[in-house]
């Protein structure tokens, strides 16, 4: 063996004549140290001998304690059987650290652990396109893990009869490193528990490894220190700037609340002056009704108020008091690009001024009356510039009300001080995986299969068990699915499951594995009203033991036929299209005659099973087959 990372390697030849002549003179069935040996993939024409002593068989290394010995393998096989189960567990070891160059390994029995699969993952794993474990009842989620999470290639995965130990913490790496998977089967899992599962630690999809830039004198082009250097920079450039926007937006904050506690402030010396001006006009004598118009309604008892026609030296006022607030609304605007904390108030400040000082002289010949009105007027304008200037500055001057913004931010900074950084965030779980299409599910706990059914939006072929709750989830998450195969174990989990099989609208091929008692015909007939082209209505003993007869039980009645098939036509007629169907019936005892003048009334029918039914005559079969080659000839003068 020249390198062991070299899968292709070549043995000398006169090794390979060797291994060849000894393979040939062994009895039929192949050579067993071949069979042994086979494990060692690092040479291929070993490999090409292999194939051409044992044909297309494929070469198999099992350890299963019970298992009767295979065809051709002889008491060596049987010797290691008996082996101890450490001695059995450190050959498996060493044997995985030899499958190299292989896409497809299936390995069973007590003697597979997670040391095997860890070495697996490390020889092969990122070569394997298929995976197979049956009855490995020592693998737990970790050894899985690591074996998925180094076969991103995996295409097809056949998990069986494994232990307590795996309790489904696989998934994860599953749907997060084998982005290629195919075909997912798991049966037998007692261990399995759906609310334990961490969905969000999966791996991140391992990325293949590109080929190497080479330069024109043939170096590999390696990663250069600028590049690195550059990366820094532009990391310290980005870090900045963020800093530099967190202090921009705490000076907002502090510029809003400045101006909100003076607005505060504006409008309580407001209302103290309009309630000392209402008490002085409440000791002068009301306006003549002859001098001026009235107004809106009055709320007080005096009746309508009364508003006096503006004498010069108001109107004067007026003016003046416009134009201190045009000065301030310009001042205001010119402060808003300043970008010195203070010019603001600066401006506020000089608008506030002119406006008084215009004020004051404009009350020189008026009285006490008219200066307190003129002051009023010019803290209002003031007051309105400065709000309208607040709404005028580009967004956002408060993320937050300004007493509220301070005490948050002394509290943030108070718990910065006292405790460490929070945690970052749990990453976000894996997406959905696309191109699994096919997922079977039996023989375990199913409570939480609709987690992993919002993953697989692709799915076209699902098999399962269980409650029904789950195919009324994967008709809302799974509108691709179009064959469906559902094991029945009581009549309620069938009622409730006719319902979602309505909404799967992509249907076509629906199988009921019937483990309970019989099926209704109210039930058939629901199934009959489905546009589905075939229709397997299964016993499950019978597939568990064709050849035991069953004479006093049948899981479909004549009844229960008769209601099919009075449902098909009818639904046929209905939509005024003949289909094709494909109809099974395998395990159904009871059915004779009567069944068969049903089944004979079918528009077209291209195939029909009806293995196990022992009571249907030869002639009655003879009839069945001759409808079944009608039907097919329909068919292909059709196409």
């Amino acid at each position: 063996m020249e390198d062991d990372e070299a899968p292709g390697a070549s043995l000398p030849c006169s090794l390979v004549k060797a291994i060849a002549q000894l393979a040939v003179q062994q009895e039929t069935g192949g050579s067993r140290l071949l069979v042994l040996l086979s494990l060692c993939g690092v040479c291929q024409q070993w490999r090409t001998v292999c194939s051409e002593v044992a044909g297309e068989t494929a070469l198999a290394f099992d350890g299963l304690e019970t298992a009767p010995p295979a065809p051709g393998s002889g008491a060596m096989m049987a010797r290691f059987r008996k082996t101890p189960l450490a001695k059995k567990t450190a050959v498996f070891e060493s044997g995985a650290r030899l499958l190299k160059g292989y896409t497809e390994v299936s390995l069973s029995g007590d003697a597979v652990s997670d040391a095997a699969l860890a070495a697996l993952a490390a020889a092969n794993g990122a070569r394997l396109t298929s995976l197979r474990l049956h009855a490995a009842g020592r693998v737990t989620d970790a050894g899985l893990s690591a074996l998925l999470a180094a076969a991103p290639r995996l295409r097809s995965v056949h998990l069986s009869d494994l232990g307590p130990g795996a309790r489904g913490g696989f998934l994860p790496a599953l749907l997060g490193s084998c982005r290629r998977l195919q075909a997912l089967h798991l049966s037998g899992v007692p261990g399995m528990d759906w609310a334990g599962i961490d969905w969000a630690a999966a791996p991140p999809p391992v990325a293949e490894a590109a080929p190497a830039a080479r330069h024109r004198d043939g170096q590999v082009n390696a990663h250069q220190p600028g590049q690195q250097q550059q990366q820094q920079e532009e990391g310290q450039q980005q870090q900045q700037q963020q800093q530099g926007r967190r202090r921009e937006r705490q000076r907002f904050d502090e510029q809003g609340a400045a101006a909100a506690a003076a607005a505060a402030e504006a409008e309580a010396e407001e209302e103290q002056q309009q309630r000392e001006g209402g008490e002085a006009e409440g000791t002068e004598e009301p306006w003549p009704a002859s001098l001026g118009a009235l107004a809106a309604p009055s709320s007080s008892a005096r009746g309508p108020a009364l508003s006096p026609p503006p004498s010069p030296m108001q109107q004067a006022a007026s003016s003046s008091l416009s134009a201190a607030a045009d000065e301030a609304e310009a001042l205001a605007r010119e402060a808003q690009f300043d970008s010195r904390p203070g010019g603001g108030a600066g401006a506020r400040g000089g608008a506030g001024a002119s406006s008084g000082g215009s004020g004051g002289g404009s009350s020189s010949g008026d009285g006490a009356g008219a200066s307190t009105s003129s002051g009023g007027g010019s803290c209002r304008g003031t007051l309105e510039a400065e709000a309208e200037a607040e709404l005028a500055a580009p967004p956002p001057l408060l993320s937050r009300p300004p007493r509220q913004s301070q005490q948050s931010q002394g509290e943030e900074e108070e718990e910065g001080e006292g405790r460490a950084p929070s945690p970052p965030s749990p990453p976000p779980p894996p997406p959905p995986l696309a191109t699994l299409t096919r997922l079977h599910a039996r023989g375990m706990r199913l409570d939480g299969l609709p987690r992993l059914l919002a993953q697989l939006p692709c799915l076209a072929d699902l098999e399962l068990d269980g409650p029904a709750i789950n195919i009324q989830f994967a008709s809302v998450t799974c509108p691709r699915l179009r064959r469906l195969s559902y094991a029945v174990e009581s009549p309620g989990d069938l009622d409730e499951a006719l319902w979602s099989f309505t909404g799967l609208a992509a249907l076509r091929t629906l199988e009921i594995v019937a483990k309970g008692p019989p099926l209704m015909p109210d039930q058939l007939r629901v199934l009959g009203m489905l546009p589905l082209t075939e229709l397997r209505l299964d016993s499950w003993a019978f597939k568990q033991q064709p050849t035991l007869s069953r004479p006093a039980f049948s899981h479909v009645t004549n009844e229960g036929v008769k209601a099919l098939v009075d449902a098909i036509c009818a639904r046929m007629v209905n939509s005024r299209e003949v289909t094709p169907l494909k109809l099974s019936l395998a395990g159904a005892t009871t059915v004779n005659h009567e069944a068969v003048s049903a089944l004979l009334r079918l528009p077209v029918l291209t195939e029909l099973d009806i293995a196990g039914c022992a009571k249907i005559t030869p002639m009655d079969k003879m009839r069945l087959v001759a409808k079944v080659k009608a039907g097919r000839e329909f068919v292909r003068s059709k196409s």
